[in-house]
């Protein structure tokens, strides 16, 4: 028996599917969570192709927000939270606003647990890179009415978007006299708080809305 050639597995490297657009991400979503390892091969290379464009973000991002499978929404707000920042500052203003818009409500409304932290995770991630230039001036009173809020759901959301936050919380405070409040108002009904294992599962309205 011969022994295999050494680049024999780097030559088998699936390939990306030819002709694949951002209008294909559903399809590759869903191929990512097959069972089939060649159709997830072939997905994982096709996405790493797409996801040059900087418009994968709110391409990830309609997904996770619209997507009838929880799977592939979830999934979504994965990847998009591993794709956004390297692609922020190379999106047009209007569509970094949308996103922004679209994240806050993403958070509140989405009913599945798993989906609504992955969407929290990216709009932390978001964030992180918005609060040193103050450009997301919407965030703080949108985590001041979830905080205030007397539905459950809506602390929770908050409790989930401090809990991606605390770093850049911590040190921008100072900078942002909203946020200061905040945070002295805060604890004593969101860090305390401990989720049902109810909360999650209907979808709610916007606090700011």
């Amino acid at each position: 028996t011969h022994a295999q050639p050494r680049g024999s597995k780097r030559a088998s490297r699936p390939l990306p599917l030819p002709g694949a657009t951002l209008a294909n991400l559903p399809e590759i979503l869903r191929a990512l969570l097959a069972s089939d390892n060649d159709a997830r091969g072939v997905a994982e290379a096709t996405l790493r192709q797409l996801s040059r464009d900087p418009h994968v973000v709110p391409s990830l991002l309609a997904i996770a927000r619209s997507d009838a499978d929880a799977n592939a929404r979830q999934m979504a707000a994965v990847i998009l939270k591993r794709r956004v920042i390297a692609h922020w500052q190379r999106l047009g203003e209007s569509t970094r606003d949308a996103v922004k818009q679209s994240l806050l409500e993403g958070v509140v409304r989405e009913p599945m647990h798993l989906v609504k932290r992955a969407i929290a995770d990216v709009l932390g991630k978001v964030a992180k890179a918005t609060f040193a230039t103050g450009s997301w001036s919407e965030l703080p009173e949108f985590l001041a009415q979830c905080t205030q809020s007397p539905e459950e759901s809506h602390r929770d959301v908050a409790y989930v978007v401090f809990a991606s936050l605390t770093e850049s919380i911590v040190s921008q405070a100072r900078h942002q006299h909203h946020f200061s409040s905040l945070i002295i108002t805060a604890p004593s009904h969101l860090f305390t708080h401990h989720r049902s294992s109810g909360s999650y599962q209907h979808s709610i309205a916007s606090p700011f809305n």
